[in-house]
């Protein structure tokens, strides 16, 4: 009879801490599949917004960002069925006239921020 309370205690220990475990695997998981999909996205982004008609040079590809924002949009989208996105942030990072990478934050309905830098293989001074 007295040592009730401790297993009590102990078992309620232990749902708590199986509880903060799942919670954060979960988030983990959902952290890392968002970035995956992101990267995919910029992938499929990227090669659908090539402008191959602004080459002038066989070594230097250009992309429109108007067109990569909304085929990323689209495409991230259509990959993500369970995940509502407040807001899209995209940023350029140029060396001359060339891209080097481009830094994409999304913003998601629990007002988490998901951030990856997607380096091109655009610039032909690598």
């Amino acid at each position: 009879m007295q040592h009730i309370p401790k297993w009590i205690t102990l078992l309620i220990i232990g749902f708590m801490f199986i509880g903060v475990a799942a919670t954060y695997t979960y988030q983990s998981y959902r952290y890392h599949d968002v970035s995956k999909l992101i990267k995919e996205a910029a992938q499929v982004a990227l090669t659908e917004s090539t402008d191959y008609s602004a080459r002038s040079d066989a070594e230097v590809a250009g992309i429109t960002e108007s067109v990569f924002e909304q085929r990323f949009k689209d495409q991230f989208e259509e990959l993500s069925d369970s995940f509502d996105v407040k807001s899209y942030s995209f940023n350029y990072k140029k060396d001359g006239d060339y891209y080097k990478s481009i830094h994409i934050k999304i913003i998601d309905d629990q007002d988490s921020p998901h951030e990856v830098t997607w380096v091109t293989d655009l610039s032909k001074n690598q």
